[in-house]
């Protein structure tokens, strides 16, 4: 892809590239989004846009610019190549020398996807609890979830819900009230209707 041989020329730094990798820079310049405008920029007004063509290449300073379809190269390049290194090496290494537009979101993604980096990951946070499911006879409203539904429009008084979710039957109990309720009033509430339903 990429040789070592660097010059300047300009305050512009030229790479000598492989020529199959600069065919296809000059290439994908025409089809990317947000380059092909640059560039059209730069062919026609050069003096207002920090942007500048040398040898058919896009530059910016001295930064390459690498169109949206060759950043898994560069990307190959400097992170599988380079026994996967961390996102802030990584982001340092091409912000220096390649302007890649939306690179933050492009590198974090790859990243991301990189299954090499993904297996050999450090866990940062504590062991996972082991979830205990719920088991629940098979009897109706043995076992009650509850929910409360709040700040509903208040009609006669009436601005709060709670629902009553039977384990066994799914079936539900919607039972009315309003937010000054305390809940030694609101367990009452439900034991009535409880009581009721059975």
């Amino acid at each position: 892809m990429l040789t070592d041989a660097t010059a300047t020329f300009h305050n512009i730094q030229t790479v000598s590239l492989k020529p199959d990798f600069k065919d296809a820079l000059v290439a994908a310049y025409n089809s990317d989004k947000h380059l092909s405008r640059v560039k059209a920029v730069v062919e026609t007004s050069p003096d207002n846009t920090a942007f500048r063509m040398v040898n058919d290449l896009l530059w910016l300073g001295s930064r390459l610019c690498i169109p949206k379809s060759l950043v898994g190269d560069i990307f190959d390049m400097v992170h599988d190549q380079q026994y996967h290194i961390g996102y802030h090496r990584m982001y340092a290494k091409i912000a220096s020398h390649y302007y890649i537009h939306k690179l933050d979101k492009h590198l974090r993604r790859y990243i991301y996807h990189c299954k090499d980096c993904r297996r050999s990951q450090t866990t940062r946070h504590k062991p996972y609890g082991q979830l205990q499911p719920i088991i629940s006879p098979a009897i109706p409203f043995h076992t009650v979830t509850i929910d409360f539904v709040s700040a509903l429009p208040s009609i006669e008084d009436i601005n709060m819900l709670l629902v009553a979710t039977c384990k066994f039957s799914k079936s539900l109990l919607i039972i009315q009230g309003y937010d000054t309720l305390t809940a030694d009033a609101w367990a009452h509430r439900l034991l009535d209707a409880l009581l009721y339903y059975n």
